[in-house]
């Protein structure tokens, strides 16, 4: 099939590739045991032959709750209310961590976000079996997380998200076991993070996470946008592919890798993954290098958007990573727990995770679709008519309805993403 870029052994399937369950002699294909892929389909006849091709998407059926809370509410009460959405199902690969701001069994003092507030890990065992491997349950593994808040800068909107409103450096999302923390996968890993910011483009940099175990040179990993019009080196180049936008990138230790020039729309929900493949095919080293460029190496980055593959980054370095240290979201580190406001991330922050494998083009649809119903809905619709309620956000105004007792529906569509 055609796909974006060569994966590594074992990711599809028994065999190691993408597979296509279709009867060779009557050619009747069975979507529901094939693997997700655009294949070429060749139909043959003597002499003749016509070739078309056949697009697999992964059909998750994830299933959700719909709620309001309260779920009864008097007129004269007044007030707003929220849709609270929530998954009730989950692929077989368990995250290491999985915050959630919607979800009360993981941040419970809704409405409030206050300094060392307590954010519980989702995942309270991290044991699983998997095409690709089996995993024992490590407590160490999945630790908690807190905010960390200066005085009201962070606002946590019930059922939804973390709105940090300044550019504080003290304004962060945080392990809570500090600098002994050793959660963070040493080989692959994907993080899948929801994010909404308020200016991608401003010439400045926007920090997604950064995980720092050590200095700057020896211990990061960071996930960010380079600030647009940057350069760096000697001679000096262009860093970001256009010279008007920032670009995604992610550094591993001394080095960066440049991940394409998706530049995302201000003010608007996305849902960023990032993958790690520690050994994969050797290809052209097109990282940034702040030390001699040393041989490219068999690592692999990708960077996918709302489910779909935006950028695959070959010849990545296959160190060894440090899984000791502290991960800060919004926010960028000099050291473990040393923040700046350089390059702080104003906006909202949804749910969270970290895995300890690379997810496949599947499995990064499945994350997607998981809460694509709570951040980007096509419509929200209600029964008897009489309730007032915003068709796009699901918001009730309360004050504005009809007594009585009602039906809300949400509708969604699960994008067709690359494979």
């Amino acid at each position: 099939p055609t796909h974006g870029g060569i994966y590594y052994a074992n990711q599809w399937g028994p065999s190691g590739a993408y597979y296509l369950s279709i009867d060779p002699t009557s050619g009747v294909v069975s979507p529901s045991v094939s693997l997700a892929g655009t294949y070429s389909i060749t139909y043959t006849i003597g002499c003749d032959s016509t070739t078309i091709s056949m697009t697999i998407r992964s059909a998750n059926g994830i299933d959700h709750t719909l709620t309001y809370s309260p779920t009864t509410v008097c007129l004269t009460d007044g007030g707003n209310l929220r849709p609270i959405i929530i998954p009730t199902t989950a692929h077989s690969l368990v995250p290491r961590i999985y915050l959630d701001p919607g979800n009360i069994n993981s941040y419970a003092d809704v409405g409030s976000a206050t300094n060392l507030g307590a954010i519980t890990n989702l995942t309270t065992n991290n044991a699983y079996t998997h095409w690709n491997g089996n995993v024992v349950n490590t407590t160490s593994l999945h630790p908690d997380f807190e905010l960390r808040v200066n005085a009201t800068d962070i606002e946590h909107i019930p059922g939804y998200s973390w709105k940090i409103k300044t550019n504080n450096k003290d304004n962060t999302i945080i392990n809570d076991d500090g600098i002994s923390s050793s959660f963070f996968p040493v080989d692959d890993f994907s993080v899948s993070i929801w994010v909404k910011e308020e200016n991608w483009n401003n010439g400045q940099m926007t920090y997604i996470f950064d995980w720092a175990s050590n200095s700057f040179a020896t211990g990061h990993i960071e996930f960010a946008y380079f600030e647009k019009g940057k350069t760096g080196g000697s001679p000096a180049v262009q860093l970001c592919p256009d010279i008007n936008k920032a670009c995604p990138y992610l550094r591993i230790k001394d080095r960066i890798w440049f991940l394409g020039d998706f530049l995302p729309n201000d003010n608007q929900w996305y849902n960023f993954v990032i993958t790690r493949s520690q050994k994969g095919p050797l290809s052209t080293n097109n990282s940034f290098p702040f030390i001699p460029s040393p041989a490219d190496k068999p690592g692999i980055i990708k960077f996918y958007v709302d489910g779909e593959l935006k950028h695959t980054e070959y010849g990545v370095t296959d160190d060894p990573l440090s899984n000791q240290g502290i991960i800060s979201f919004g926010r960028n580190q000099t050291n473990r727990d040393v923040r700046n406001s350089l390059g702080a991330f104003i906006g909202e922050i949804g749910p969270i995770k970290i895995f300890d494998q690379v997810l496949s083009p599947s499995q990064v649809e499945y994350e997607f679709d998981s809460f694509a119903p709570r951040y980007l809905p096509d419509s929200f619709t209600s029964t008897p008519t009489g309730l007032s309620i915003d068709n796009t956000t699901g918001i009730i105004d309360v004050a504005a309805s009809v007594t009585v007792t009602y039906s809300v529906t949400v509708s969604w569509e699960e994008a067709i993403a690359a494979t």
